[in-house]
């Protein structure tokens, strides 16, 4: 990957995980507790799997972006928004398997929110 789209893809994926743990905030404590359980279980999984294997790096991010299109396509009635979000997020984790450096920093982001999170209670 060239640097510049190396740094779109590193900016966009940011901003995507940036905005989802905004939205995460704007959600009732319970729902932000849920989330975080969420989260700290799915990151969990990612570091089973090796970074270096690909495979399982798609199929993580596959699996996240089913959730995403499943919710979007039935218009959510079926769907928390806390299960969308956690989505989101981790499918942001996954697509920055890529991307130098930048994987480490989306986890790092995501278990400070968590921490905070933990934190409130």
């Amino acid at each position: 990957m060239k640097p510049a789209d190396q740094s779109m893809k590193k900016n966009a994926l940011t901003a995507i995980l940036s905005y989802e743990l905004s939205r995460l905030e704007s959600l009732p404590t319970s729902d932000q507790i849920l989330a975080a359980a969420e989260l700290s279980a799915a990151i969990q999984m990612l570091k089973i799997g090796s970074k270096s294997d690909t495979a399982f790096s798609k199929n993580q991010m596959l699996y996240y972006s089913s959730i995403k299109k499943a919710a979007i396509a039935s218009n959510y009635p079926n769907t928390r928004e806390v299960d969308f979000i956690v989505a989101c997020i981790m499918e942001c984790i996954c697509k920055s398997n890529d991307v130098e450096s930048l994987h480490d920093v989306l986890i790092a982001s995501v278990k400070a929110w968590i921490k905070n999170s933990a934190s409130k209670i």
